[in-house]
């Protein structure tokens, strides 16, 4: 605490007045005859003790009248940053920051916390002195807004443009960095921060990372009360084809702080309901739901997962778009049209008329070129010799999302150059020169084998009599694992596409998985697997750039992104790489790409994880991240105003010393009266001659 007029301070003297009065009465007495003390000794023990206590009572109150009295001239005020008595003359530079990202299209009390936030900075600039230097930002997109001399005119209209978005952002980075470009001479600097704090400042070890020369205000936004959040969509079927089920499975929590009772979560598919469930959220508790659908038959589904409204519109809604396969281009490489015999058979099995699968055979000691710009699928069976070209066409496949099969037969010529792509190395080549190994699926991961046309998968498993023995990584999904824990089949993930490794051949002399039930059934369903072209479909988080792959026969088409909005945009390939670059995903919503008039495809953008309204850090844990303690913590209010005032310049306590003055005077004047009324009933009569 501090005075704003602290020379009244020496009329702290006056407090001892009424002690020099008390001790002056003790010198000032009475003759009083009486014809007897009896009355007066019945008095001594009860009447007189209280007389006293009332008398030092109503001596103390009088003091801290005094005393209050004094401190209330003096004008006492707790401290803040900015002592009273200098706001005006000081030269200040003062940076606010608004956070504009997506958290704060929260309502709170009927306003959106960004509304309330641009309010509450328009009605405290008239605090601020002739003196001051003013600097604003808004986060989404990081952008100066102004800078100079306070302007109230120009500085509201600029406040009040500044556009709500669903943008994430990292406030603590943000703010760093914009402290490290202010060139600042002024003696006082303060960085206002208008956010909901949903994130810890970054890294958290590390206070320097704040400037300490600087005085934060941390304004927040109060808590969320309404909000049921749908965390993720999730496809649960990696097959989707027009007469499969596709199913997804969705999780939403209750992040407000009131219970939701008779909630309907549905989704839709093309804008049709296809399903839904009514349940109800305890306050901080979250739910998982699996939902299963028929395809419409579009070749993608615009699928929506909807909430009811509630405090944060944002996060009710979640798309996915869903490709569904109609057909699958298929390679088949091979360095002998013997080796390929049974698997070729057995792929003419799956699409006897080819309606749905197109298979191209290319039969070649050594592979020169691969060309596989319109392939979905490349399987590789015990290939011959692949080129340095072929092995950068493999490479460029599989990042533009392109699924690979691989039968490895104990080839070891082009161990290192496939190893750089990730296709495993063959370490030595495992041989039984009687019996077999058993196979099985493994425990871990069944995706393969769901919806197979299987009675007995477990007797229909191939014996192997020969297999490569390879190393595996810790990303690598085993699906079909030997007796002794080695690799029959196993799934691995390479740059965007996928690689299916097969350690034996399609060959009677390593095993017998061609005579087996099984194979077809899980041929296909690898074909399948493969052949989904979900990397242009898959989403992005808002403000992610967007890559859509695409082959050279398209380049020269004409392209064009429409956006949530309906916005339409011109695109223009990227003719090296072939492919489209988005960089404006700024909308939240589904974007589609047309070629030619026609769609090609589409994807949506999520909301980042970090702006759905949660529980933000703590008051108390928050602010210790800064140093010195020079930070203070404002929540924002229609009195914000003057809560931000005595932030700066200190809460003025006049009030409070007043109250004490007038409690200390009616107490004073109660007992008073009160010891004048004992004296009177207590009064005691004499003889002739007694003095009353």
């Amino acid at each position: 605490m501090t005075f704003l007029s602290p020379s009244v301070l020496f009329a702290l003297a006056a407090v001892s007045i009424p002690i020099i009065i008390h001790l002056f009465s003790k010198f000032k007495t009475h003759n009083v005859e009486f014809s007897t003390i009896r009355f007066i000794k019945a008095l001594e023990h009860e009447t007189i003790r209280n007389i006293k206590i009332k008398q030092w009572l109503i001596l103390l109150l009088r003091m801290l009248m005094i005393f209050a009295l004094v401190l209330l001239f003096a004008r006492p005020v707790l401290e803040g940053f900015i002592p009273g008595w200098m706001g005006a003359e000081l030269e200040s530079r003062v940076v606010i920051v608004m956070d504009n990202s997506a958290s704060m299209s929260t309502i709170i009390e009927g306003e959106s916390r960004l509304s309330r936030s641009k309010k509450s900075l328009i009605n405290m600039l008239e605090l601020f002195g002739e003196n001051t230097s003013f600097d604003l930002y808004q986060t989404n997109p990081p952008k100066k807004l102004f800078t100079g001399e306070i302007d109230f005119r120009a500085i509201k209209s600029i406040t009040n443009a500044i556009p709500p978005t669903a943008s994430n952002d990292n406030i603590w980075t943000f703010v760093d960095s914009s402290l490290s470009q202010v060139k600042t001479s002024e003696p006082n600097k303060e960085c206002i921060i208008f956010s909901d704090f949903q994130t810890w400042p970054e890294p958290i070890q590390n206070k320097k990372r704040l400037k300490n020369d600087w005085r934060y205000y941390l304004v927040s936004q109060g808590e969320i009360q309404d909000n049921l959040s749908i965390l993720n969509v999730k496809s649960m079927s990696r097959v989707k084809t027009k007469d499969q089920l596709i199913k997804l499975n969705t999780r939403i929590v209750n992040n407000g702080k009131l219970p939701k009772k008779n909630i309907p979560i549905e989704l839709f598919f093309d804008q049709q309901r296809v399903g839904q469930v009514v349940t109800e959220f305890s306050p901080e508790t979250s739910k998982d739901f699996l939902f299963q659908a028929f395809p419409t038959g579009n070749r993608m589904i615009h699928s929506v997962i909807q909430l009811p409204p509630d405090d944060f519109a944002l996060d009710n809604q979640q798309i996915m778009n869903l490709p569904i396969i109609h057909e699958i281009n298929c390679v088949l490489f091979s360095s002998s049209i013997d080796d390929i015999f049974m698997l070729k058979t057995a792929l003419n099995a799956i699409d006897e008329k080819e309606a749905f699968l197109s298979i191209d055979t290319r039969i070649q000691p050594e592979l020169k070129r691969l060309f596989l710009g319109d392939a979905d699928v490349a399987i590789f069976h015990n290939p011959g010799v692949l080129s340095e070209k072929s092995i950068k066409e493999l490479q460029t496949f599989l990042e533009k999302g392109g699924g690979v099969i691989w039968f490895a037969g104990g080839q070891k010529n082009q161990d290192e150059a496939l190893a750089e792509l990730g296709i495993p190395a063959s370490k030595s080549v495992v041989e039984l020169n009687s019996g077999y190994f058993q196979t099985q699926p493994s425990s871990e991961f069944f995706n393969l084998f769901q919806d197979l046309n299987v009675r007995r998968l477990d007797r229909e498993m191939p014996e192997v009599f020969k297999y490569d023995k390879i190393s595996t990584q810790s990303n690598d999904q085993i699906l079909i694992t030997l007796n002794h824990d080695e690799p029959f089949l196993l799934e691995r993930s390479l740059e965007s596409g996928q690689l299916f490794y097969f350690s034996s051949l399609i060959d009677l002399r390593w095993n017998d998985f061609a005579m087996r039930g099984s194979f077809i059934p899980i041929l296909h369903k690898l074909l399948l697997l493969s052949g989904t072209d979900e990397m242009n479909s898959n989403s992005v988080w808002v403000n992610e750039p967007k890559w859509i792959a695409l082959n050279h026969k398209l380049l020269r088409n004409t392209w064009e992104l429409f956006t949530p909005n309906g916005s339409k945009e011109k695109l223009i390939p990227d003719y090296q790489k072939k492919g489209l670059r988005i960089q404006n995903t700024s909308e939240l919503g589904s974007y589609t790409v047309y070629s030619d008039g026609q769609l090609f495809t589409s994807f949506a953008t999520l909301l980042h994880p970090d702006e759905i309204p949660s529980n933000p850090p703590k008051q108390a844990q928050l602010l210790s991240f800064f140093p010195d303690d020079n930070a203070k913590w404002l929540e924002n209010s229609h009195a914000f105003k003057q809560v931000f005032n005595e932030a700066r310049h200190g809460k003025s306590l006049w009030k409070t010393f007043l109250l004490i003055v007038m409690i200390a005077f009616l107490g004073e004047t109660l007992l008073s009266r009160g010891s004048g009324e004992v004296l009177k009933k207590n009064k005691v009569g004499g003889p002739k001659g007694t003095k009353k």
